[in-house]
Protein backbone atom coordinates (compact mmCIF):
# COMPACT_ATOMS: atom_id res chain seq x y z
CA UNK A 1 0.00 0.00 0.00
CA UNK A 2 2.80 2.40 0.78
CA UNK A 3 4.24 1.71 -2.68
CA UNK A 4 1.02 2.89 -4.34
CA UNK A 5 1.14 6.06 -2.26
CA UNK A 6 4.79 6.56 -3.19
CA UNK A 7 3.93 5.97 -6.85
CA UNK A 8 1.27 8.69 -6.68
CA UNK A 9 3.75 11.11 -5.10
CA UNK A 10 6.29 10.21 -7.79
CA UNK A 11 3.70 10.88 -10.51
CA UNK A 12 3.27 14.37 -9.09
CA UNK A 13 6.98 15.01 -8.56
CA UNK A 14 8.47 13.66 -11.82
CA UNK A 15 7.13 16.38 -14.16
CA UNK A 16 8.26 19.00 -11.65
CA UNK A 17 11.74 17.45 -11.44
CA UNK A 18 12.17 18.06 -15.15
CA UNK A 19 11.47 21.79 -14.74
CA UNK A 20 13.12 22.65 -11.43
CA UNK A 21 16.40 22.02 -9.68
CA UNK A 22 16.90 19.51 -6.86
CA UNK A 23 17.17 22.20 -4.19
CA UNK A 24 13.77 23.71 -4.96
CA UNK A 25 12.18 20.26 -5.23
CA UNK A 26 13.64 19.26 -1.88
CA UNK A 27 11.98 22.30 -0.35
CA UNK A 28 8.68 21.43 -2.06
CA UNK A 29 8.92 17.81 -0.96
CA UNK A 30 9.60 18.89 2.62
CA UNK A 31 6.57 21.18 2.54
CA UNK A 32 4.33 18.34 1.29
CA UNK A 33 5.75 15.96 3.91
CA UNK A 34 5.20 18.48 6.71
CA UNK A 35 1.62 19.17 5.58
CA UNK A 36 0.76 15.45 5.55
CA UNK A 37 2.50 14.88 8.88
CA UNK A 38 0.39 17.71 10.36
CA UNK A 39 -2.76 16.14 8.93
CA UNK A 40 -1.97 12.84 10.65
CA UNK A 41 -1.03 14.55 13.94
CA UNK A 42 -4.29 16.54 13.85
CA UNK A 43 -6.23 13.27 13.53
CA UNK A 44 -4.78 12.09 16.83
CA UNK A 45 -5.25 15.42 18.59
CA UNK A 46 -8.83 15.95 17.41
CA UNK A 47 -9.89 12.30 17.51
CA UNK A 48 -11.20 12.60 13.96
CA UNK A 49 -10.58 10.70 10.76
CA UNK A 50 -9.22 12.39 7.66
CA UNK A 51 -12.75 13.28 6.51
CA UNK A 52 -13.34 15.18 9.76
CA UNK A 53 -15.66 12.61 11.34
CA UNK A 54 -15.15 11.66 15.00
CA UNK A 55 -13.45 8.30 15.45
CA UNK A 56 -15.92 5.53 16.18
CA UNK A 57 -16.26 5.43 19.97
CA UNK A 58 -14.92 2.61 22.09
CA UNK A 59 -17.36 -0.05 23.17
CA UNK A 60 -19.08 0.86 26.41
CA UNK A 61 -17.36 -1.99 28.27
CA UNK A 62 -13.85 -1.21 26.98
CA UNK A 63 -14.36 2.53 27.41
CA UNK A 64 -15.26 2.03 31.06
CA UNK A 65 -12.24 -0.27 31.62
CA UNK A 66 -9.84 2.07 29.82
CA UNK A 67 -11.04 5.14 31.74
CA UNK A 68 -10.76 3.35 35.06
CA UNK A 69 -7.28 1.97 34.32
CA UNK A 70 -5.71 4.86 32.36
CA UNK A 71 -7.91 7.91 32.92
CA UNK A 72 -9.84 9.79 30.25
CA UNK A 73 -7.81 9.93 27.03
CA UNK A 74 -8.61 10.42 23.35
CA UNK A 75 -8.95 7.30 21.19
CA UNK A 76 -5.63 5.96 19.78
CA UNK A 77 -3.52 7.81 22.35
CA UNK A 78 -3.36 5.58 25.44
CA UNK A 79 0.37 4.82 25.16
CA UNK A 80 1.20 7.45 22.51
CA UNK A 81 3.19 4.67 20.79
CA UNK A 82 1.18 4.92 17.59
CA UNK A 83 1.37 8.70 17.33
CA UNK A 84 5.05 8.82 18.26
CA UNK A 85 5.92 6.20 15.65
CA UNK A 86 4.95 8.61 12.86
CA UNK A 87 8.03 9.22 10.72
CA UNK A 88 8.89 11.40 7.76
CA UNK A 89 12.10 10.59 5.92
CA UNK A 90 13.74 12.37 3.01
CA UNK A 91 14.09 10.10 0.00
CA UNK A 92 16.02 11.74 -2.87
CA UNK A 93 13.86 14.63 -3.99
CA UNK A 94 10.83 12.93 -2.38
CA UNK A 95 9.92 11.64 1.04
CA UNK A 96 8.31 8.74 2.84
CA UNK A 97 5.70 9.03 5.56
CA UNK A 98 5.13 6.05 7.80
CA UNK A 99 3.83 4.63 11.05
CA UNK A 100 5.70 1.78 12.65
CA UNK A 101 3.87 0.68 15.77
CA UNK A 102 2.93 -2.82 16.85
CA UNK A 103 0.53 -3.89 19.54
CA UNK A 104 1.54 -5.93 22.57
CA UNK A 105 0.35 -8.95 20.59
CA UNK A 106 2.79 -7.86 17.83
CA UNK A 107 0.35 -7.03 15.03
CA UNK A 108 0.61 -3.74 13.07
CA UNK A 109 -1.64 -1.66 15.28
CA UNK A 110 -1.66 1.39 13.00
CA UNK A 111 -2.66 -0.62 9.93
CA UNK A 112 -5.41 -2.39 11.87
CA UNK A 113 -6.95 0.89 13.03
CA UNK A 114 -6.43 2.80 9.80
CA UNK A 115 -8.22 0.17 7.71
CA UNK A 116 -10.49 -1.39 10.34
CA UNK A 117 -9.15 -4.93 10.52
CA UNK A 118 -10.48 -7.75 12.67
CA UNK A 119 -12.60 -6.48 15.54
CA UNK A 120 -11.18 -2.97 15.33
CA UNK A 121 -13.36 -0.37 13.61
CA UNK A 122 -11.78 1.83 10.97
CA UNK A 123 -10.29 5.00 12.43
CA UNK A 124 -8.45 6.41 9.44
CA UNK A 125 -5.67 8.71 10.56
CA UNK A 126 -3.16 7.90 7.79
CA UNK A 127 -3.57 9.24 4.23
CA UNK A 128 -3.83 5.84 2.50
CA UNK A 129 -7.17 4.22 1.63
CA UNK A 130 -7.79 0.46 1.75
CA UNK A 131 -7.23 0.24 -2.02
CA UNK A 132 -3.81 1.88 -1.65
CA UNK A 133 -4.88 5.20 -3.10
CA UNK A 134 -4.21 8.55 -1.53
CA UNK A 135 -7.05 9.89 0.66
CA UNK A 136 -8.99 12.65 -1.11
CA UNK A 137 -8.36 15.17 1.67
CA UNK A 138 -4.62 14.44 1.57
CA UNK A 139 -4.61 14.90 -2.19
CA UNK A 140 -6.26 18.30 -1.69
CA UNK A 141 -3.59 19.24 0.86
CA UNK A 142 -0.83 18.28 -1.58
CA UNK A 143 -2.48 20.35 -4.31
CA UNK A 144 -2.67 23.34 -1.95
CA UNK A 145 1.03 23.04 -1.16
CA UNK A 146 1.86 22.74 -4.87
CA UNK A 147 -0.28 25.78 -5.71
CA UNK A 148 1.44 27.86 -3.02
CA UNK A 149 4.85 26.67 -4.17
CA UNK A 150 4.16 27.51 -7.82
CA UNK A 151 3.16 31.05 -6.80
CA UNK A 152 6.65 31.59 -5.39
CA UNK A 153 8.58 30.71 -8.53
Amino acid sequence: MAKNFQAQINDIMQPLEQKFNDKSLSALSLSVANALESQVADSFILGKDLSGKQFKPLTKKYGKYKTKKYGKQPILTRTRNLRESLTVEKDGSGFSLGVNANSQQNYPYGVAHNFGLGKLPQRQFFPINKDGSLHQKSEAIINEVLDEYLKTI
